[in-house]
């Protein structure tokens, strides 16, 4: 195919024993509104140079059919209905072009996608990775919802979610990408689950995009980065928030977190009381990130931080945020820890008084 459109219902390439069938395309269109299959019983070879091929069935390969997703070749799945399955929804693909998922209603591929090329979700269904891929192409999230299901499902992968679109994680899944642009005018839902970023992400554009996605100070924002359990935990009195991370090696990470959980282990407990002290940016009007114990997001670190970490009531209880049907570990109260660090707090408030007196 050079130029032009074809347009079918299904279609078979290699349908039959000792048979060989070819596709390529080079430019134009080719829509398949019901299936394809690539080597049925016979050798099947589809290649994509340029173009777009869509298949609005399933686009299948029997045992010698082999596709070919090359540089300037567009394959899309679905268009926009309730059907549309790569490969099964298990099979393999090396994508060094442009590969489409687009479905209005709610699908899961659990293959593996490599290669360099980029991946695109349209659609307004939830469309679920969970297998682990190496694809380092970008993916761009235009419509509807992405939900990494694997913690590697695009951990070499750039993910930008546009107006419209969201980029979820499940439950309590520590997952990571290999870019991620928050302001980019959609969203990032990390539920009680943690992303980390490999690169590309500075702190500055990370906090820009949890503020926004704080919305009013209940995680209700509709772009940036929020947490919809957050948001219903701050609904009910509970308080919980999204905190951040810099890594130090170039990486970031924004998981769902409790105010005072500094070091975003989903554990309050004595390292995150010294972490709180020992970095004393509590009353000096510096700026602070997460880590150092700002967890309002005013940037700084005062006695609202402080009442906030003592107002969870997890200090030495064990993991806050486990699976549902798991129980957490409480830990053994160490109230004489806690004590210390709340001497801690108001000795270092009256050192900074005296300070600026002082001064």
């Amino acid at each position: 195919m050079n130029g032009g459109s074809v347009t079918n219902t299904s279609a078979t390439l290699g349908s039959g024993t000792g048979s060989n069938g070819t596709a390529t395309a080079t430019s134009g269109t080719w829509t398949n509104s019901g299936s394809l299959t690539v080597g049925s019983s016979g050798t099947g070879t589809l290649t994509m140079s340029g173009g777009l091929v869509t298949v609005g069935g399933t686009l299948s390969t029997g045992t010698y059919g082999t596709i070919h997703l090359n540089a300037g070749g567009t394959l899309q799945i679905g268009v926009g209905g309730t059907t549309g399955v790569l490969l099964g929804g298990t099979g393999s693909l090396t994508n060094n072009g442009t590969l489409v998922f687009n479905r209005g209603n709610a699908s899961t591929y659990s293959g593996v996608l490599s290669g360099s090329g980029s991946v695109v979700k349209r659609g307004a269904g939830t469309f679920t990775l969970s297998g682990a891929s190496s694809l380092s192409g970008p993916t761009t999230i235009e419509q509807g919802t992405l939900v990494i299901a694997n913690a590697a499902a695009l951990s070499a992968s750039a993910i930008t979610p546009l107006a419209g679109g969201t980029l979820s994680v499940p439950p309590n899944l520590q997952a990571s990408v290999g870019g991620l642009n928050p302001n980019a005018g959609g969203l990032v839902d990390v539920g009680t689950g943690m992303v980390t970023v490999a690169q590309g992400l500075t702190p500055a554009a990370l906090v820009t995009a949890i503020l926004t996605g704080r919305g009013d100070g209940s995680w209700n924002g509709t772009s940036g980065i929020t947490s919809s359990a957050a948001a219903t935990d701050v609904a009910s009195g509970i308080p919980r928030a999204v905190g951040w991370l810099d890594n130090g090696d170039g990486s970031m990470t924004a998981a769902f977190a409790a105010p005072g959980d500094t070091n975003i282990d989903w554990v309050v407990d004595v390292l995150d009381a010294g972490n709180f002290l020992t970095f004393g940016k509590y009353d000096t009007g510096l700026p602070a990130t997460w880590l150092e114990g700002d967890f309002n997001y005013d940037g700084v670190v005062d006695v609202l931080d402080a009442s906030e970490f003592f107002g969870t009531g997890l200090y030495d209880t064990g993991n806050y945020n486990t699976p549902a049907g798991a129980s957490g570990i409480a830990a053994v109260p160490e109230p004489s820890v806690l004590g210390m660090f709340g001497v801690g707090v108001v000795a270092v408030g009256s050192m900074a008084m005296m300070r600026k007196r002082v001064g």
